[in-house]
């Protein structure tokens, strides 16, 4: 594409004018789908904006400097990775990053340990307890031990039950493996050695971006991205609660599709990034926000920022642009 039809960040920010894991009980499977969340009918899709500028008064950070905390980074890791889409942290503060090759393993230092190679490029990854390394790639989920011997495996490309369109996420809590599925809508359970248990359909996903995380007791957070908003889900499936919505605040989401990415602390606080103007955010677990970093600290095509946290607190986020990982605690202002 030429220099003639992009746009500066100013003319961006100018021209916006129009637009404004769970747990079984016991061993029992029991997982109900949402009933309240229906797939989007083609005039509901139809009616979500395209990604687009920010209003004509810069409001996306106005504000922020009066929230209770504020993200300082505290160093930066070029692992080299290629393709680098997702990141994991085990309970060793080793960080996993997924790649066009599989998983790269760093320790807290930032020395790469080991290299776990997939059958194929990888689009996300996450550690179930401290044994197994899963990994999500388009169509397909394999699980390997962490010096990357193989176990199972499993996926197949379609629309039927069990089968997976485009794997954007994945959490473990206990038996149960948990797929953000962009190519379908949908957030797929399985158990841990592959066999399809059921979904919750009827997610709101423009773009391909679909997280989804652990949090507290157990609930499973998902980022609804053309819903603007995140959501919060029991053992069996029932939408608890969400928050979010769209909007150029600081606290709100705005452009086609945001929250892209989220990670929870074990408190329920829930750090998320955006895109289109990119933004890295801290709420508590009601949705109120506390810390925001503008998008003045990431490079204008950031997108697809993915977060991780480690047993210190300190929060992991991948550029996969620049292949980059940076990392941030959060203080009191």
């Amino acid at each position: 594409m030429s220099d003639k039809g992009k746009l500066t960040r100013g003319e961006f920010l100018r021209l916006c004018g129009g637009t404004a894991g769970m747990l079984a009980l016991g061993k029992t499977v029991v997982f109900s789908q949402v009933k309240n969340e229906t797939p989007p009918t083609k005039k509901e899709a139809s009616l979500v904006p395209k990604e687009a500028p920010p209003a004509a008064k810069d409001t996306h950070t106005t504000g922020a400097d009066r929230l209770p905390y504020v993200f300082v980074q505290e160093g930066t890791l070029k692992p080299g990775v290629e393709k680098a889409r997702g990141i994991a942290m085990d309970g060793a503060d080793n960080l996993y990053v997924a790649g066009a090759k599989g998983v790269s393993v760093f320790n807290p230092s930032g020395k790469k340990i080991r290299e776990i190679p997939s059958s194929g490029p990888a689009t996300c990854v996450t550690l179930g307890g401290e044994e197994n390394v899963f990994i999500g790639q388009e169509t397909r989920i394999e699980v390997l031990d962490t010096q990357g011997k193989p176990k199972t495996s499993w996926g197949k490309e379609g629309k039927g039950p069990g089968e997976l369109g485009y794997v954007t996420s994945l959490a473990v809590c206990d038996d149960f493996v948990y797929a953000a599925d962009y190519g379908n809508r949908a957030l797929h359970r399985f158990a841990a050695t592959g066999d399809f248990v059921d979904s919750i359909p009827g997610f709101l996903i423009p773009s391909p971006f679909f997280d989804c995380a652990i949090g507290p007791e157990k609930t499973l957070l998902v980022g609804n991205t053309g819903r603007h908003r995140v959501e919060r889900y029991d053992a069996n499936g029932k939408l608890l609660g969400f928050w979010g919505k769209q909007g150029m605040a600081p606290e709100d989401f705005c452009g086609c599709c945001n929250p892209t990415n989220l990670a929870v602390f074990p408190d329920g606080r829930v750090v998320t990034a955006e895109k289109g103007i990119p933004r890295l955010k801290m709420y508590n677990s009601k949705g109120k926000l506390l810390a925001c970093l503008g998008h003045e600290a990431f490079p204008e095509d950031a997108k697809g920022m993915d977060l991780a946290i480690d047993s210190k607190g300190r929060i992991a986020l991948l550029e996969p642009v620049s292949g980059q990982v940076r990392f941030y605690i959060v203080k009191k202002t």
